[in-house]
């Protein structure tokens, strides 16, 4: 059966052609079995010579609860009749993409834990390389 899951800890829903065996779902969120992502086929394209935009923003459906669509902006989500679920896309996966993706998580969650540079570290390092 598909559905749409998120990783615990990371803030991202997947959309699963098969959910995996309940033995293999230890770091998953399974947030709705039988649930589908509509992804609009253009939803990453933008003109040329413009700022790229944010990222899409996954709704979901206030009166089907298993329906969820991907908005170019999150301003868009409300009026259409989804509620904002204030977390990123990470696509859709087969049973062997997502075998590799899951054995991928603890790089992903370390990645993930590290904070952000301080403001102005990036400024004081080229100042250091141009001196140096």
């Amino acid at each position: 059966m598909h559905g749409v899951v998120s990783i615990k800890g990371l803030d991202t829903l997947y959309s699963l052609i098969e959910l995996p065996l309940p033995e293999d779902r230890q770091e998953l969120d399974i947030v709705e079995e039988g649930a589908t992502i509509i992804v609009p086929h253009n939803i990453a394209e933008w003109p040329i010579g413009t700022d790229r935009p944010p990222p899409p923003a996954p709704g979901r459906c206030k009166t089907d609860p298993k329906k969820y669509r991907l908005f170019r902006l999150a301003s868009e989500v409300e009026p259409a009749g989804y509620e904002p679920t204030g977390l990123m896309y990470g696509g859709a996966y087969s049973p062997e993409q997502w075998r590799r993706l899951a054995e991928a998580i603890p790089a992903i969650r370390a990645f993930e834990s590290i904070p952000a540079d301080p403001p102005g570290v990036m400024s004081e390092a080229r100042r250091h390389i141009r001196e140096g």
